[in-house]
């Protein structure tokens, strides 16, 4: 069967349909992420992102919801409170630019148009940029203080997560939050059209002593395995049976693709946030030990991870200087 763009929202209305008839606190339920971009054929797996706001106060962030195998709703719970003040959220390098791009599928009032209206006005002003980068460069750099006095309590999974942050600072300067699949692409793409691609090098160096993609050509099916297995230990949203192909298809894709390096970043982030730890096989864990350690992510190579990320940071921290200085803002 092949899906459409308008299929898969006439999924997410049933599942809006239903969950508004149970809970009256929601007030607004709106699509995010990247189905908004496509117009009708969906030739490839894609999740079909929702943020519900709630009046009541949120007890579940997250739920994955089945449409098929190759697709799924990707449904995000928030406070209803938080977007308040769209003014606000200007500065907010998530919500801002949520409701920014977001089409709306359900309300209980006309807050949306306004919300929307005026966190666009003025959103691309100097100072609300450099807020946005701001929100997510300060995260990275208070995780690198934390951690870099004791490096080999470090966590693959933690790491990354301050190299995402890292990256979506730099991407604040007029691109939305990167999503896992195209993180790399997308932060490629950024840094040559503003011709700062030098930090390319920096990014890369966060991930693995060795880019060449047959480390991850010739290791898929053991990803697969241990994705797999990983499942039974529900601890993330990303290791999910329903995120398998979404990921697959990404990896491999990529992989093969003008720019192989960029499968690294799905790769290597899920690999850090498999609970595998939690397997009963052992020797799957140790399989899961020795791939991760292959890239780098051993307890003494984490000492040389946070160099890179410290590296990455004053690249980043200085190009917000710089933008400071162009707009002649202390």
């Amino acid at each position: 069967m092949k899906y459409t763009k308008e299929y898969l929202l006439e999924a997410a209305q049933k599942f809006i349909a239903k969950k508004v008839e149970r809970d009256p606190s929601i007030s607004a339920v709106m699509l995010i992420g990247s189905l908004r971009g496509y117009d009708h054929l969906i030739n490839h797996p894609i999740d079909v992102d929702l943020l519900i706001l709630q009046n009541d106060p949120v007890i579940i962030e997250n739920e994955l919801v089945r449409i098929s195998d190759d697709h799924h709703l990707d449904v995000h719970y928030d406070d209803y409170t938080a977007y308040e003040n769209p003014k606000l959220l200007r500065a907010d390098g998530l919500r801002g630019w949520a409701i920014w791009n977001a089409e709306i599928l359900y309300q209980q009032d006309r807050f949306f148009e306004f919300t929307q209206s005026t966190v666009r006005s003025q959103f691309d002003e100097p100072k609300n940029i450099i807020d946005r980068m701001r929100y997510f460069c300060s995260r990275a750099r208070g995780y690198w203080l934390e951690k870099n006095a004791d490096p080999q309590r470090t966590n693959m999974d933690e790491y990354l997560t301050a190299v995402a942050d890292a990256g979506n600072a730099l991407a604040c300067i007029d691109h939305e939050p990167l999503s896992v699949r195209s993180f790399l692409s997308d932060f490629l793409e950024i840094t040559n059209s503003h011709e700062i691609s030098e930090i390319n090098g920096k990014i890369l160096a966060c991930m693995s002593p060795d880019l060449s993609i047959d480390l991850i050509s010739n290791k898929i099916s053991l990803w697969k395995e241990l994705f797999l297995e990983a499942t039974k230990y529900p601890a993330d949203m990303i290791i999910n049976p329903l995120r398998l192909n979404y990921f697959l298809d990404s990896i491999e894709t990529q992989a093969k693709g003008k720019q192989p390096i960029t499968a690294f970043w799905p790769f290597l982030m899920t690999l850090g946030k498999m609970p595998i730890q939690f397997s009963e096989n052992k020797k799957l864990i140790e399989k899961h030990k020795n791939l991760i350690n292959s890239f780098g992510f051993s307890s003494e190579g984490m000492k040389q991870k946070l160099t890179a990320l410290d590296l990455l940071l004053e690249d980043i921290e200085s190009i917000i200087e710089q933008i400071q200085t162009d707009y002649s803002m202390e």
